[in-house]
């Protein structure tokens, strides 16, 4: 290795270098060289790499690397070329790697198959201003093209038609205003970045179906169709930050079974429903929403919730602001929306109501109704003797649970009753006092949380039924049953005469039918004794 880095050279004669056969690696970055000879004399059949990156150097002697067929990469960054001839030499088939950033050139054609084997390109800050075929067609096992920071806007039909083997396509900072349909050629892409491009609206892309990560952020996109993932079940990481999308459909990311990393911040939301991060939640390791605005309302307390049930995936570029900003008019100035409370913006309780049924001696029933409620994992039900020395009795629900039988309870005794909703957030007392009913002046303590008229719980009084009442309901309760017997026993006897009318009806027919034979049975004798005797008459007159 010969490294000449970070000097002032101005000039470098390359026929001194001739009997180092044996070198392998050059340096030569950050000189002033604006011309370089004698390196086609020299024998440096072994060199492997050579960078002559951040000089001043507008172009390169005729078959600069005649005898370095060897060479594996190239590094010719921060110069001033304007074009890379085919007269550079008649053939590199080593070269594998081709970097010329920062160059002013004007067009990168290779008609001649001057590198056959050249696998990485990289072509950024020049004047390249479109893409044909002959730019890279002839390089059939290019696998990743770095075209950052030119004056790119359009892309010919057949640019990639003999570069299938493409994983790795970065076009950032160009002037492209969609993603081309000239991609789907493209069967081996893993990563795109159109990041810093001047897209605006993003359509069906499931052309590129087997991405992996796809890099749209900085462009001026403001809609989404609802188709545009489609498909697209091998993405794993989405950069969207900081364009101007304001809203979501709620099944946007419906196809994106293996998303881990998604970013949404900086753009201009103003409510992100909880529905497009359900189908994503399981996989998603990474989200960040920050610099949103949102209008916050009831509407955005599921969203509230969501994040507050995911913590492990809010990841944020700013750590001291994790969420979306909350804006309402009862906020003076927006803050993160995980550090407000939910009855900021929305007064709306999450119980509906709570009612008493079934009022026994010893017992009643509760039952009550929610609103949706993403973190919820069950009900503390408590009561307590409206007395002052009496003390809370909490029962645990399930989260599926709408009604509860309270037991053991004392005869004609008034009880507080309150039903609180349990979730996976830690509450601590500060916060669960905030959530208070501000016009309630009343708040019970219950263990080591508080109960009232709040937007997680509801209270009500109940007595239970005195001795004579139950005697009442006791008596109801026999009558009823005595109602229902007597009912019972006059159908039975209904039921029992018709049969038995029935079966008399019957017997009748039958006998009625056997009379009638016999009759027709007699008739008949009788017909035949007439003629008898009539016969016997006519003889004796003869």
């Amino acid at each position: 290795m010969l490294n000449f880095n970070h000097n002032k050279l101005t000039i470098i004669d390359f026929s001194y270098f001739d009997k180092l056969v044996h070198l392998k690696y050059l340096y030569l970055s950050h000189n002033l060289l604006s011309s370089v000879i004698g390196f086609d004399w020299c024998h440096l059949t072994e060199l492997l790499y050579i960078d002559l990156s951040n000089n001043f150097l507008m172009t390169l002697p005729f078959n600069f690397f005649e005898n370095s067929k060897n060479i594996n990469h190239i590094n010719l960054n921060n110069n001033y070329l304007k074009y890379i001839s085919n007269s550079l030499s008649k053939e590199l088939p080593s070269v594998s790697r081709l970097e010329i950033q920062e160059n002013p050139l004007l067009d990168f054609k290779d008609r001649s198959q001057m590198y056959p084997n050249l696998k990485r390109l990289s072509i950024s800050g020049s004047n390249l201003n479109n893409i044909t075929r002959a730019n890279f067609g002839m390089h059939p096992k290019l696998i990743e093209l770095i075209l950052i920071n030119n004056q790119i806007s359009h892309i010919a039909q057949d640019a990639f038609e003999n570069v299938a083997n493409i994983k790795n396509l970065d076009l950032s900072s160009n002037l492209i205003k969609m993603i081309p349909i000239e991609l789907k050629n493209l069967h081996q892409l893993r990563l795109l970045n159109f990041s810093h491009n001047q897209i605006d609206t993003l359509e069906e892309i499931s052309y590129v179906k087997y991405l992996i990560t796809l890099d749209l952020s900085k462009n001026k996109i403001n809609t989404i169709s609802i188709k545009a993932f489609k498909n697209m079940k091998h993405l794993e990481e989405l950069y969207l930050q900081d364009n101007n999308i304001d809203h979501l459909k709620a099944s946007v990311f419906i196809s994106l079974a293996k998303l881990k990393k998604l970013d949404l911040h900086g753009n201009n939301l103003k409510a992100i429903p909880v529905e497009i991060f359900v189908p994503i939640e399981n996989t998603l390791i990474f989200l960040d929403i920050t610099d949103n605005t949102m209008d916050c309302n009831c509407e955005t307390r599921e969203t509230w919730e969501w994040l507050h049930n995911h913590p492990r995936i809010l990841k944020s570029q700013n750590h001291k602001n994790m969420g979306p900003y909350c804006y309402q008019t009862k906020i003076k100035h927006p803050i993160s929306l995980l550090e407000t409370m939910p009855n900021q913006f929305c007064d709306k309780p999450y119980f509906i109501n709570l009612t008493v049924r079934q009022v026994e001696l010893n017992s009643m029933v509760l039952g009550w109704h929610v609103r949706s409620h993403s973190g919820q994992q069950g009900f503390i039900v408590s009561t307590r003797e409206m007395n002052q020395n009496s003390t809370y009795d909490e029962n645990y629900t399930d989260p599926k649970t709408n009604t509860f039988k309270l037991n053991h309870l004392e005869p004609e005794t008034w009880y507080e009753i309150c039903v609180y909703i349990l979730s996976n957030w830690d509450w601590t007392e500060d916060k669960m006092a905030v959530i208070m009913d501000g016009n309630n002046s009343q708040a019970y303590k219950m263990g080591n949380k508080y109960f009232n008229n709040s937007i997680f719980s509801i209270c009500l009084f109940s007595k239970t039924n005195t001795n004579s009442t139950k005697s009442i309901n006791e008596v109801k309760y026999l009558s009823s049953i005595l109602i229902y017997t007597i009912l019972s026993f006059l159908l039975l006897v209904i039921i029992v005469v018709v049969v038995l009318l029935l079966i008399r009806r019957k017997d009748k027919r039958n006998r009625e039918k056997n009379v009638m034979h016999s009759a027709k049975k007699y008739s008949t004798y009788a017909v035949v004794s007439n003629r008898h005797k009539e016969t016997e008459n006519d003889n004796i007159y003869y």
